[in-house]
């Protein structure tokens, strides 16, 4: 969806190419953004205009200049397309004229196809540093897990096409979820993921262990591998932990493969029944983030 309001880019996009949905919102209801969102939870339904997006830090004690720890929003409009076709829709506070709505998706326009891609070169990437802090790390006493992930700095000849590189990840990645969200200061936060943190539907949570992984064509040793499944189950025991004050059950499902594009994952599906008031996001702050990314 290659659109703007006004003149100005998405706020935030979201998509799952494997089931046909994907979602663009643009701007922001004046007054209705939100840090943390628990307030939504037991308003009036007449009070919450909208559907609203938004999402929280793996650590809210280490801030990200132009992200919060935690911020929701109620896009004034939204373009989104699922099984019954594409759709638009302008959000309001309650009270506001149905004519200054109108005018918001009067305001669409589609954008002029992206320029190509600009050629990118890494100019920084501390290797030896990062080699020190695995060797650091894995001498550390009492530690049962370390996930590797590097920092590195790439510069390009021209202005990177949002639109192109998100469709670039649908495309590569149809199975994932590929988001976009942009900061306060126009800095955007873009990626895909093969992981859900949680679904709820009337009370039953549904999760997923994803960790231990190869390449595709090693699937089969992947099962075999008894690395693989200790770490896959420090991943298992860590999202049962985390659920266990909030539900009444948790059960596992059979350990699986998964496949994401070049890659292939041990996966176990998690099911629960939360308790009577416990709220879908009071499970998803727990569980966020799982072992398998921190």
């Amino acid at each position: 969806m290659r659109f703007t309001l006004g003149g100005a880019p998405c706020r935030f996009a979201w998509s799952h190419p494997e089931r046909g949905t994907a979602a663009v919102g643009f701007g922001e209801v004046d007054g209705a953004g939100v840090g943390p969102v628990d307030w939504l939870l037991g308003a009036p339904a007449d009070e919450l205009p909208g559907p609203w997006f938004g999402g929280f830090a793996f650590d809210a004690e280490r801030p990200w200049a132009g992200f919060p720890a935690e911020c929701w929003v109620l896009p004034r409009v939204l373009l989104w397309n699922g099984r019954t076709g594409p759709h638009a829709a302008a959000f309001g506070l309650p009270g506001t004229p149905v004519e200054r709505l109108l005018a918001e998706l009067d305001g669409l326009a589609s954008q002029r196809p992206a320029h190509a891609m600009p050629v990118a070169r890494l100019v920084s990437e501390d290797r030896a540093g990062w080699n020190g802090q695995i060797a650091a790390a894995l001498s550390t006493p009492g530690l049962s897990k370390v996930v590797l992930a590097r920092t590195a700095t790439v510069e390009a000849d021209g202005p990177w096409p949002e639109a192109v590189v998100l469709e670039a990840l649908q495309t590569r990645h149809p199975s994932c979820r590929t988001y976009l969200w942009r900061g306060d200061d126009g800095a955007v936060l873009l990626g895909a993921t093969p992981e859900t943190l949680c679904e709820v539907r009337d009370g039953q949570l549904r999760t997923e262990a994803l960790a231990g992984t190869s390449a595709s064509e090693r699937g089969v040793a992947l099962l075999a591998s008894e690395k693989d499944a200790r770490e896959h189950q420090l991943v298992v025991d860590g999202v049962v932990a985390a659920l266990g004050p909030h539900c009444t059950s948790v059960a596992l499902g059979g350990r699986e493969l998964r496949r994401v594009g070049p890659l292939t994952h041990l996966r176990t599906p998690v099911s629960a029944a939360l308790r009577p008031g416990v709220d879908p996001l009071t499970a998803a702050r727990a569980l966020h983030p799982t072992p398998a990314v921190c």
